[in-house]
């Protein structure tokens, strides 16, 4: 028999985790690609 707590525990985490890491990985995204469109800007 299905634990419902354990399941519903273990979605919330994910859950969670993917909320906390994708801004964090959205920004580091963009970072990388500002600094790669500045460098380009400045070796003009």
């Amino acid at each position: 028999m299905w634990d419902f707590r354990s399941v519903d525990a273990a979605y919330s985490i994910e859950f969670y985790v993917v909320q906390f890491m994708y801004p964090f990985v959205a920004s580091q995204t963009l970072t990388i690609s500002f600094g790669l469109d500045l460098s380009s800007i400045l070796s003009y």
